[in-house]
């Protein structure tokens, strides 16, 4: 299951989150701006992660047997 679409865009990209973190650094506001961005990004994992869970809870009728059947 691939990460929903807002994901992407709330992530920054690659060149978004370096942009800010140079910034940072140009200000000297580097600590900053990398404490931000971590508390950023872990807010979005956090939410797309709980999205994640939720959606795979509306089929909570799908079961999955995890025996591997090698009982001795």
């Amino acid at each position: 299951m691939s990460p929903a679409a807002w994901v992407f865009r709330a992530g920054l990209g690659w060149d978004g989150r370096t942009l800010l973190a140079g910034i940072g650094a140009l200000t000297h506001t580097a600590t900053l701006a990398y404490g931000v961005l971590t508390s950023y990004l872990g807010l979005i994992f956090t939410a797309c992660s709980i999205h994640a869970w939720w959606r795979a809870g509306r089929h909570a009728n799908v079961r999955v047997d995890l025996d591997d059947g090698d009982e001795d």
